[in-house]
């Protein structure tokens, strides 16, 4: 029964919904996600643990990039509540938004994750100066 429950409460969060809508084409980069999603990377690691605690998706790492994917394995229970979503909001305008959004994130690429021919590539933010602290007192 926890595990039941544990899955209705992941599925019960629109975010967390709209994660596994845009996995159901296949697994995603975080970046990726985090780029259709509109969210910072704390909060899209937050609620993809909380599916993956759930069973509803798996991980793996490549390097410091981690990707998700809907569960090949799935338990009959996992599987019920993933048909259903599937079968589900097929016709949801934001679901749709995300899909055509992810479809531009793709073809542009992930700014943050490395290409095919650049597996050792760094994250290249830009740099903002550092204030130095003055020490108390002075």
């Amino acid at each position: 029964m926890d595990l039941f429950t544990q899955q209705a409460k992941a599925i019960a969060d629109r975010t967390r919904i709209r994660m596994l809508k845009l996995l159901e084409n296949g697994e995603l980069c975080v970046c990726e996600i985090i780029s259709v999603l509109k969210l910072g990377q704390s909060t899209a690691s937050k609620h993809l643990g909380i599916l993956k605690r759930a069973g509803l998706v798996e991980s793996r790492k490549n390097g410091t990039w981690a990707y998700y994917r809907l569960p090949e394995g799935a338990d009959s229970r996992c599987r019920g509540y993933l048909e259903f979503l599937a079968a589900n909001l097929s016709d949801d305008e934001q679901i749709a938004g995300d899909r055509k959004i992810l479809g531009q994130v793709k073809k542009k690429g992930c700014s943050v994750a490395p290409g095919p021919d650049d597996r050792a590539a760094a994250i290249r933010l830009p740099m903002r100066p550092v204030k130095a602290r003055q020490p108390k007192g002075a």
